[in-house]
């Protein structure tokens, strides 16, 4: 309970942790003298204490830093009021990373792409709020989040261009921080580390460019469909980078050139890599054909997502990388497979011109930009690297795919909260068939699974990925009712990993999907095992609402009619000699 009024206008978020240091930032709402108290006790009995000033010039922002701290240890910490001592603030922690080279039981939450900013003044839209899939991020007890892009969406409110004015730029990351989701259970619990993707000026962001596409009419009829790249105002890339390192507690920057970083966690080494900073301008590649009304795909040699700077240090940074685990985190997909779709639909403009939507959607991902995506497998390759997995976000879907089609194992990790979770699956999948291509979503580009993959499951989802030492990872993508979308278990490759037992499970295989969840009229339920059963629906209170149902075996999908339910919480109970189980659903 707060002792005296909050004087925070942005924060406190925790970033930049190692074994050793962290960063604390902070903005008040006007400049402040506050006293901090931190340590490895929640009683803070022992403690140490540091004065801290904020400052006009400063956007009344600071970023205070931590030093000496003991390593894979849990720290707290809250702000007073120096002259008497009132708490200002919550009890925030955070946990410290084992000693560089360590094998421990490391835990990691990954998501992107959660849209709250709305009206009152960035407070949050209520229809986003899902306090029971970010409460149970927090149950899952991570080292570290990494968000990987969209965090809110600022633009909307401040203007596409407003990290060229330092008072904007401040307020922006208010509005991150102030997102309910992320002030109420993630900031207090945990420490974040953030790449951002294109939530910081215009949608699509390109380097100096963003693209647009626009229709329209052409003589004789018809509609044509204009791509173009259009330039930033002059020195907006360069304010976009200055903001995220002055009002975000980062790690260090390697060079001027964008924002990537490295992490190191024990034995895992992450590189995350700034997908949008240098990016070349996504619709140049497409060449018109004003004969045929449709595009050409035509990728120059040096088109690049990375810029030559950035790609020079991640191909150096993983050849020389010693870690057991090596982590290629980044904004968007990285799937190969993906490419293999753009021939498909730039055909398939000769059936419907708005197929080159989707052409320009593959165009920013690494698919788009081959120069990148096979630097990094032929290196791969080439210098024999092991253990290297990749985690990617941006598409509003979560899937997996364990490498035979990405290239290397990857977790696409997004729809945090946003309006059209999983329907990018579910649509490719439509669009495949619409045009008769012999591929398939599940076979063809994510085999690991997710939201919308032979599935309509279109709620919030996250992801978790569990490292067990030297042995194995566990990487899996959840739903906001906590029914496991897919798991993928990866074990060490290298020679002479020693096993170590992990502290904490994680969940199991999911033995139901259930979708579409919240639903209005019917819920369907998809069984993992063939047997016999007995399904109930219980209320909140766990009263039975329906007489006790059977299932036959061999029947696998289950249809429930919750029309004549009230709105609430409802629970699906499953019964059989095998087992048991429970799902929450939500009736609207």
């Amino acid at each position: 309970m707060l002792m005296a009024q909050n004087p925070f206008s942005g924060g406190p978020i925790t970033g930049a942790v190692t074994s050793g240091n962290a960063k604390i930032y902070i903005r008040t709402t006007g400049p402040s003298v506050l006293k901090l108290e931190y340590g490895t006790d929640p009683t803070f009995n022992n403690r140490d204490t540091l004065l801290v000033a904020t400052e006009a010039g400063y956007q009344n922002a600071i970023q205070i830093s931590l030093n000496n701290l003991l390593p894979d240890s849990r720290y707290y910490y809250r702000f007073l009021q120096p002259d008497d001592q009132s708490i200002i603030s919550d009890t925030f922690k955070f946990r410290t990373f084992p000693l560089d080279g360590t094998p421990s039981n490391i835990r990691l939450i990954v998501g992107s792409c959660n849209y709250n900013n709305g009206p009152g003044g960035g407070q949050g839209n209520p229809n986003f709020k899902n306090d029971l899939m970010f409460e149970a991020m927090v149950n899952f007890d991570p080292h570290l989040f990494i968000h990987l892009g969209d965090w809110g969406y600022p633009p909307s409110e401040l203007g596409a261009n407003h990290l060229a004015d330092p008072v904007l730029a401040a307020r922006s990351f208010d509005l991150r921080y102030n997102d309910p989701n992320m002030k109420e259970h993630i900031l207090p619990n945990m420490a974040v580390d953030y790449i951002y993707d294109d939530d910081y000026n215009h949608n699509g962001t390109a380097g100096w460019t963003y693209p647009t596409v626009r229709t329209e009419p052409i003589s004789g009829g018809g509609t044509r469909y204009v791509l173009e790249d259009k330039l930033h105002v002059p020195g907006l890339r360069d304010s976009c980078i200055t903001a995220y390192f002055r009002h975000f507690p980062a790690y260090p920057q390697v060079d001027t050139s964008g924002i990537h970083h490295k992490i190191m966690i024990g034995n895992i080494e992450i590189f995350v890599v700034d997908t949008r900073s240098s990016k070349s301008p996504v619709n140049e590649a497409f060449k018109f054909n004003n004969l045929l009304n449709t595009y050409t795909w035509q990728p120059g040699p040096n088109r690049t997502t990375l810029g030559e700077t950035q790609r020079n240090w991640l191909l150096d940074g993983l050849k020389n990388s010693n870690a057991d685990w090596k982590i290629l985190a980044n904004s968007v997909v990285f799937n190969k497979k993906m490419g293999d779709l753009m021939p498909i639909v730039i055909a398939g403009q000769l059936l419907d011109r708005s197929l080159i939507d989707y052409a320009t959607a593959i165009a920013y991902m690494w698919a788009g930009y081959p120069k990148d995506l096979n630097a990094v497998l032929n290196l791969v390759k080439n210098e024999n690297i092991e253990n290297l997995l990749v985690l990617s976000g941006d598409t509003h879907s979560s899937m997996m795919d364990d490498g035979k089609n990405a290239g290397l194992p990857e977790l696409s990790s997004s729809g945090l909260s946003a309006d059209d979770e999983g329907y990018l699956n579910y649509t490719i999948d439509s669009v495949i068939q619409l045009l008769n291509a012999p591929i398939s979503v599940k076979q063809n580009l994510w085999n690991a699974g997710g939201s919308g993959i032979e599935n309509a499951n279109f709620s919030d989802t996250y992801g978790t990925v569990e490292f067990f030492g030297k042995d194995s990872v566990k990487l899996c993508v959840i739903d906001e009712f906590q029914q496991v979308l897919g798991c993928m278990n990866i074990r060490n490759t290298r020679a002479g990993s020693t096993p170590i037992r992990p502290s904490v499970q994680t969940s199991d295989e999911a033995f139901m999907l259930m979708y579409p969840n919240p639903s209005r009229d019917v819920l369907r339920v998809e069984l993992k095992r063939s047997e016999e059963a007995i399904y109930r629906i219980l209320n909140a209170e766990g009263r039975e609402m329906y007489n006790p149902q059977k299932i036959e075996i061999g029947q696998q999908n289950v249809y429930v009619n919750i029309t004549d339910l009230p709105a609430g919480v409802y629970i699906f109970s499953y019964e059989s000699k095998s087992g048991s189980g429970s799902r929450k659903f939500v009736k609207k």
